[in-house]
């Protein structure tokens, strides 16, 4: 019985002991990492493409800092600086890979198949993105860029980590081995981890998210491409209009195609921001056009689209059937 009663005094302990550790890892997070990385974010143009706290904070430079001095003993400032340094180095690294990774579903889009495609593509207008996951609580949405690489498919959140903890010298891994239930492999990435203790660090911060790839149902949307150019040529705008000029401008638009009316009711009239008439037509073709063109529902660009075929001259005058759009912009 007493036994049984010290055993339990242990557990408990051991317990106290976690959560004082962890309490003390927050601190150093809270004093000296949260600082530092603010300050990188307001040096920082506007709309950005950066890494979140956990991905700073897993660092070489930040996890050896933060995890290799005792507890008991606060950090220096040179130390602190001199990782803190090693931030715009690392973001810039951290930018070009997700650009990368974004330029290459660009680069498999019916649209842009077969031509070169570099970052400026990505700023313009008639560049769209979707997410396909029905699992996905944002399903269907359409970004532009940067802000389709802030989907919350694309990141893996620290409830439920999947950890990996190997010495940094180990040179033959394990594979890893994910959770046989209730998850699913492609959204459970691997956290490498070099030591015990950097689990304070997920710990400390569980409710941030860390990049595990630019997610698999995330696709360039060609049909949205083309009811765009075809709103820039109702507004007289050029192709290569970005979408920050848009932002800017923010043209009123209502679209009379009949992509965005129910044909059995009534025509009203509806008109609504550049993006959010996007949005409009995105619930309106979401599942009315098969990815083989099999279906006859939609506009004809979106038949076209779907099918794989080339929107042609005589397609944008025939039947009245493509975009038609009226326009009126704040700017004028």
């Amino acid at each position: 019985m007493l036994s049984e009663f010290t055993s339990l005094m242990e557990i408990e302990r051991e317990k106290l002991r976690k959560e004082e550790i962890e309490g003390e890892f927050q601190q150093r997070i809270d004093k000296w990492l949260k600082p530092a990385f603010t300050a990188f974010i307001l040096s920082r143009p506007p709309n950005e493409v950066n890494p979140n706290i956990l991905d700073v904070a897993l660092m070489d430079e930040w996890r050896t800092l933060l995890c290799t001095e005792p507890l008991n003993e606060d950090l220096t400032e040179s130390t602190v600086e001199a990782a803190s340094a090693k931030i715009p180095q690392f973001a810039e690294t951290f930018r070009k890979g997700r650009i990368e990774e974004l330029l290459d579903v660009v680069r498999r889009s019916k649209t842009y198949s077969s031509q070169r495609v570099t970052e400026d593509v990505l700023q313009l207008a008639s560049t769209m993105f979707r997410c396909a996951d029905s699992r996905c609580g944002r399903n269907g949405e359409m970004n532009t860029y940067p802000h389709i690489l802030a989907h919350t498919c694309n990141f893996l959140f620290m409830q439920e980590p999947n950890i990996e903890i190997a010495p940094r010298d180990a040179e033959h891994l394990p594979p890893p081995e994910l959770p046989s239930t209730g998850v699913d492999p492609g959204k459970n990435a691997t956290i490498r981890l070099y030591r015990e203790e950097e689990r304070h660090i997920l710990t400390a911060l569980k409710y941030v998210g860390i990049w595990a790839g630019l997610d698999a149902d995330i696709a360039f949307d060609d049909a949205a491409h083309e009811h765009t150019l075809s709103l820039l040529d109702a507004l007289g705008w050029s192709h290569d209009t970005t979408g920050a000029e848009m932002e800017e401008r923010q043209p009123y638009v209502e679209c009379l195609c009949e992509c965005y009316h129910d044909l059995e009711k009534a025509r009203s009239r509806k008109v609504s921001r550049w993006k959010k008439a996007m949005k409009s037509h995105a619930s309106k073709y979401e599942g009315s056009v098969s990815l083989d063109g099999a279906q006859a529902k939609g506009c004809k660009f979106c038949r076209k689209v779907a099918a794989g075929q080339p929107i042609e001259e005589k397609d944008i005058d025939e039947d009245n059937e493509v975009d038609q759009w009226s326009s009126e912009s704040d700017s004028e």
